[in-house]
């Protein structure tokens, strides 16, 4: 879940963190 505390800026960061780690693990 999203923390409202959380900026957009690490919102979008964590987001594009996310896909990252979901690529390595489809490799």
């Amino acid at each position: 879940l999203i923390n409202h505390n959380l900026t957009q800026e690490q919102v979008m960061e964590a987001a594009l963190r996310s896909e990252h780690h979901v690529e390595k693990q489809s490799v």
